[in-house]
């Protein structure tokens, strides 16, 4: 009896034994993967490092080369108008004047003196160009809304060309070249029951939808098909477009709400949050303004877009917190986790605050609520005090609690006073862009093309958020300086990045030139 137990046990033990090893050989295999993936990347940026430097240095040949033609144009346009002047005022109550109205103004002309069509077509120019503002700013985001629905969506031109080589949306690797492409990995095992969690907040916010018929009905379609979808990745990781990412499963719980009729289920929430946030924004902006040493301002400024980041509703575990108990933004400020936080480059940041400024500046905006109204617009208003042209980024369609570039227009609009004025700050620099994004997350790799224009002179781009700047673009490389600011707010994030939930990423990489 003694010498079969010890068989068996002899046989367990070599069968664990050959478990282990093939276990600690997959792990090899796993980390050596990892550090040809971690080695690769980092050729790709020594060489990328030398073609950023040559293309800076083209770039600023052509910005020259354009100044000086657009400096020739407008004094060709100036002697243009004074002969148009001139002529009118020379040719005034001279025998054989004629008066006409023309565009709304009286001008005078003579036999003499006609007018060359060079100067008329100035007037017509000017006055076209009038009108259009007129338009623009009684209908903002008009003009942006045409741009974009008639064009192809195009690369953000920040990015390191070629972009197929360069670039890489999804920050965490769900799975490697080597992994079964027919079996779930572990890593997106987790994700997808990440995005399983939330369905139930999802759910809630779509039955009480009031612009939806029958919402309820509606919404328990939502929780069955997309929990469905969710299981089909499970077990064939290539169904519905995947293998799965960050952004394939948040464009799939997207389809599925507006294939049944949900457009915009956080709408109620975010307009609540955004009057509560518009209400404090004068006492936010006040405080900061009474830090009179420009380090200590900023970090009270990158505080701020910390606090305000925590409104964020596609986190099950926020969304539960915010249903039961709100959220205060001040008290926000001060229980940040400590630092050194888990990516912490705010010493480096503060350094070339004081000693560097910026030309433009593209922020990629996150949530409504108090993380734009309260986190982003100070922080942009104080770039637009130190003279930085400002592009705000926003979604195009809603997701989640997003702001959208619409929302951003109307909450602008009600924040500025009778001049303009964000308080006391000009806001002529600040411009809303449509990022073309309809996601919590952005591929950078499409974007509008009228945000492509706006940011082609960019020299500084900040990402914002979790979704934007930590789950995707946190390690994409730029053409110029960039900051990656946000809270984590999943588990599986914090483990990643070898921090805690609700930490904090500071992320700034400068580009020599």
């Amino acid at each position: 009896m003694s010498l079969r137990i010890k068989l068996v046990v002899d046989k367990f033990v070599e069968e664990l034994k050959q478990a282990l090893d093939a276990d600690i050989q997959d792990r090899i295999m796993k980390e050596r993967e990892m550090q040809s993936y971690i080695e690769e990347r980092e050729r790709e940026v020594a060489e990328r490092e030398a073609a950023w430097k040559a293309e800076l240095s083209r770039r600023e040949t052509e910005i020259a080369r354009q100044e000086a033609r657009l400096k020739m144009e407008r004094e060709n346009l100036e002697k243009e108008k004074s002969v148009l002047m001139g002529t009118a005022s020379n040719q005034d109550n001279q025998d054989g004047a004629l008066e006409i109205t023309m565009l709304g103004g009286n001008t005078v002309a003579t036999p003499e003196h006609i007018f060359p069509f060079s100067s008329v077509l100035v007037v017509l120019l000017e006055r076209v160009n009038i009108l259009w503002h007129e338009e623009n700013e009684r209908w903002p985001g008009l003009q942006a809304k045409k741009m974009e629905s008639d064009s192809e969506m195009v690369p953000f031109p920040q990015l390191p060309t070629p972009i197929e080589t360069n670039y890489r949306a999804c920050t965490i690797p769900y799975r490697f070249p080597s992994d079964d492409p027919k079996k779930a990995t572990p890593t997106e095992i987790s994700w997808i029951n990440v995005f399983a969690n939330s369905i139930p907040s999802f759910k809630k916010r779509a039955e009480s939808d009031t612009t939806v018929p029958d919402a309820p009905a509606r919404a328990e379609k939502f929780a069955e098909r997309y929990a469905g979808i969710l299981e089909d990745l499970k077990k064939d990781p290539e169904s519905h477009g995947g293998p799965p990412d960050g952004i394939l499963l948040c464009r799939l719980r997207e389809q599925v709400l507006r294939e049944l009729g949900f457009r915009d289920i956080f709408k109620k929430v975010k307009d609540e949050e955004n009057a509560k946030a518009i209400s404090l924004f004068p006492e936010v902006v006040s405080l900061s303004d009474a830090i009179e040493d420009d380090g200590k301002r900023l970090e009270n400024l990158v505080r701020g877009i910390f606090a305000g980041n925590i409104f964020d509703l596609g986190s099950a575990q926020l969304a539960e917190v915010f249903s039961r108990d709100g959220m205060s933004f001040l008290a926000s400020c001060q229980n940040l986790v400590p630092r050194p936080w888990v990516i912490d480059d705010l010493e480096n940041f503060q350094a070339k605050w004081i000693k560097k400024s910026w030309k433009k500046a593209v922020i990629f905006v996150d949530n409504s609520g108090a993380d734009i109204i309260l986190g982003i617009l100070p922080f942009a208003r104080e770039l637009l005090r130190r003279g930085t042209q400002v592009v705000l980024a926003a979604n195009e369609l809603p997701s989640i609690n997003d702001i959208t570039y619409t929302e951003l227009t109307e909450i602008l609009s009600q924040l500025k006073d009778e001049n303009g004025q964000l308080i006391g700050v000009d806001t002529s620099k600040l411009l809303i862009a449509n990022s073309g994004n309809d996601l919590p997350v952005i591929d950078l790799a499409r974007v509008s093309q009228e945000l492509a224009y706006l940011s082609s002179d960019a020299d500084l781009v900040i990402l914002e958020g979790m979704g934007r700047g930590i789950e995707t673009n946190l390690y994409a490389q730029f053409k110029c300086d960039s900051l990656k600011i946000g809270m984590v707010k999943h588990l599986e994030v914090a483990e990643f990045l070898g921090g805690r939930l609700y930490d904090c990423v500071f992320k700034y990489n400068e580009v020599q030139s």
